[in-house]
């Protein structure tokens, strides 16, 4: 389950706690407004001193990893495997999904959360507007917090095409996504976690 998770860390962009967390009724697979998920304001780090919650459009390839993932009747998409004392289950831990990363990716030094450095890197090489970059993060928006309190849209629609290019990326042959096997020793692709867990 680790590995799926730390995928769709990968295909998100999301912080570890709003993977780890996502609950099955967070996922809007065949909304109106196109896939998405939505990360309750509890499981979002605070920002403008308050947590909000967060649309997050999903790309093609986050779906299809999500449509593989098979619900065992429990609220949560990656649950721990053991259930918690008081019988309620419990998300996987971040230290498991670390434990995961380093594994499939061969390096001591990998964090899940570089994760969301390569994708703002790619996203800057893409030409990708700092204020959808920075939204597709779960980042505010760089401004006064007078600025950003009249700053209401989640431009869901303007990120949504990085999403699905982000995903196409990832998944690509010449990525690895195929395969795993790629030239660059800085891509660590979506195969590589399916083999290592």
């Amino acid at each position: 389950m680790s590995a799926r998770a730390c995928q769709l860390a990968m295909l998100s962009g999301l912080r570890s706690e709003s993977v780890r967390t996502l609950r099955w009724f967070d996922l809007y697979l065949d909304h109106d407004d196109g896939p998405m998920a939505i990360v309750a304001a509890e499981n979002m780090k605070a920002t403008l001193d308050r947590a909000v919650e967060f649309r997050f459009p999903l790309s093609d390839a986050a779906v299809s990893l999500l449509d593989s993932i098979e619900d065992v009747g429990v609220e949560l998409v990656f649950p721990f495997p053991q259930r918690g004392k008081d019988g309620r289950d419990r998300p996987l831990t971040d230290m498991a999904l670390l434990t995961q990363f380093k594994k499939a990716t061969g390096d001591p030094e990998a964090t899940v959360h570089g994760l969301r450095a390569t994708f703002r890197t790619w996203m800057q090489d893409q030409v990708v507007s700092s204020d959808v970059a920075e939204t597709c993060l779960q980042h505010e928006i760089n401004s006064t917090s007078v600025e950003a309190r009249y700053m209401r849209s989640d431009i869901l629609e303007l990120r949504r095409p990085v999403m699905q290019r982000w995903g196409q990326h990832l998944t690509d042959s010449n990525c690895g996504g195929d395969t795993g096997e790629t030239d660059d020793p800085d891509i660590v692709s979506l195969d590589t976690f399916r083999r290592s867990g």
